[in-house]
């Protein structure tokens, strides 16, 4: 078996690559995973450096359904050079669905068996030179064609008239007959009634800031079954002589990966609820055991028993976060059971629990009087259990963990700092997006499936508040986190 002749000479590549002014890719493999590209070649694609070393279907997922991974394909099996002029491509950039166009070569690069062991990819952008030439008819003949190759509906609104404008594509979608005139009304009596109004809030946010326009729903048909999900993505603008504001965009069919979305989520819930069964009769039988222990003399079999009892709350926790994920996924709010309590008992109890687990563990908590907050006592609760646990978790031995709440202009504000690794400029944004995990040795080798800042900075979003971080990379961090003090004077007024 021939090795890959691409790792013995990588450095010069990769110099020979970034001095190469026109865009270039290297794939590696026939998963054609990108093994190097130049910064010309990720400014085409709309990406950045992160995507070296992903198979180029995962980092740039919007092109699975159009022809280039089959031509890759085809030249890595045929050894032959493809090269093409003028093409469309349809690309994300910055959360927006873009046309492209460019003249590009696939040139396998073969070993001295004849066998292919990399690809590489030139391309230039020529977008520009199609532009100079909208005015043309044939020319926008093409860009219809080629708007239509990516699968995308688009669509125009003009604010004031309320005139909605789309394409063939846009009513395909819609389930409207090519023939149908399309009113604004018409295209929301699509969507299904619990739609309707969140989607007309996301218009009104949009034209409110002149900003972007992104949303995912479903679309009904004329039984009113959902059948089809897409996502509509647009912007704000003025134009015209009649100086009105618009709207347009484009819409795409994401039906598949939402049912995948789907089916995942019916999973986790239905695992969930089978483990849920097991785990509160194991609770009990710990809480029994606790309760006999009173009555003789064995500190080490107590001991034993309530960190037991810690370890199974903890997974009772992971199961309900589980759950929680899924509603939300699945587009149902967060629910939250307000009461008034004492913030600073409740701090007190998660650092009782987290010393259970480990001996070693060094609080400090600083600076927290008696203070009233109206929340969800258990979520809140959860909240700063992640947030202990992490900071015991990215700590050193000598776990040294500062907790400190105060009252900021009728908030209440509680810190979290360690000593730890800390966060990289590059993770830091990151931190509180599902299932993301931090790269790197020492969080790698932690558990944990990355859910537990996501799920913290959704209770605190449902409670009106902020949740952030600092740090301060190898040298430690700190998270905060905000909410309103004492219960409302309208609270009385709702059950």
């Amino acid at each position: 078996m021939k090795i890959n002749p691409l790792r013995f000479s990588e450095t010069q590549i990769l110099n020979i690559l970034y001095k190469i002014p026109s865009a270039t890719a290297i794939y590696g493999d026939q998963d054609f995973t990108i093994d190097a590209a130049n910064d010309a070649m990720l400014n085409i694609w709309g990406r950045n450096q992160d995507v070296i070393g992903m198979p180029l279907a995962e980092a740039i997922p919007e092109i699975v359904d159009q022809p280039f991974l089959a031509l890759l394909k085809n030249v890595w099996q045929t050894g032959k050079v493809y090269e093409g002029t003028n093409t469309p491509a349809s690309l994300v950039i910055n959360g927006v669905r873009t046309v492209r166009f460019v003249d590009f070569t696939f040139r396998p690069l073969l070993n001295d068996d004849g066998q292919v062991y990399c690809i590489m990819n030139t391309a230039v952008d020529v977008t520009e030179r199609y532009q100079k030439l909208l005015s043309n008819a044939k020319t926008e003949e093409i860009l219809r064609f080629s708007i239509a190759a990516a699968n995308v509906g688009l669509w125009h609104l003009d604010v004031e008239t309320k005139r909605l404008t789309v394409s063939e594509r846009w009513k395909e979608l819609f389930e409207f007959s090519p023939q149908d005139d399309v009113t604004l009304e018409s295209a929301f009596a699509q969507l299904p009634e619990d739609y309707q109004q969140r989607i007309r809030s996301e218009v009104d946010k949009a034209l409110a800031t002149s900003g972007n326009y992104d949303v995912e729903h479903p679309i009904t048909n004329a039984v009113g079954e959902r059948i089809r999900w897409v996502r509509a993505i647009g912007r704000v603008s003025s134009v015209g002589p009649e100086g009105h504001t618009h709207m347009s965009g484009v819409i795409i069919d994401i039906t598949d990966q939402k049912m995948q979305d789907v089916r995942k989520n019916d999973f986790i819930s239905m695992v969930s609820h089978e483990l849920k069964t097991p785990l509160t009769s194991l609770s009990g039988y710990a809480e029994i055991l606790l309760s006999k222990m009173s009555e003789y003399n064995d500190g080490f079999t107590a001991g034993a028993l309530a960190k037991m009892n810690h370890q199974i709350k903890k997974m009772s926790n992971l199961i309900n976060g589980f759950l929680t994920l899924s509603r939300l996924e699945a587009g149902n709010k967060l629910y939250v059971e307000k009461t008034v309590f004492n913030i600073d008992k409740l701090i007190r109890e998660v650092i009782d629990d987290q010393k259970l687990i480990s001996a070693n563990l060094l609080i400090h908590l600083d600076d927290c009087d008696e203070i009233e907050v109206y929340a969800d006592r258990m979520k809140i609760g959860a909240v700063l259990e992640n947030l202990l646990s992490n900071a015991n978790k990215y700590s050193p031995m000598d776990k040294n963990i500062v907790l400190t709440c105060a009252v900021k202009e009728k908030r209440v504000r509680i810190s979290v700092a360690d000593n730890g690794i800390g966060v990289s400029k590059k993770d830091i944004g990151k931190l509180f997006q599902r299932y993301y995990r931090v790269d790197g040795d020492r969080s790698n080798s932690s558990s944990g499936f990355g859910l537990g800042l996501y799920l913290s900075s959704e209770i605190i979003a449902a409670h009106d508040g902020a949740i952030w971080v600092t740090s301060d990379e190898g040298k430690g961090s700190t998270f905060y986190f905000e909410l309103p003090l004492g219960a409302p004077l309208s609270a009385g007024l709702h059950s």
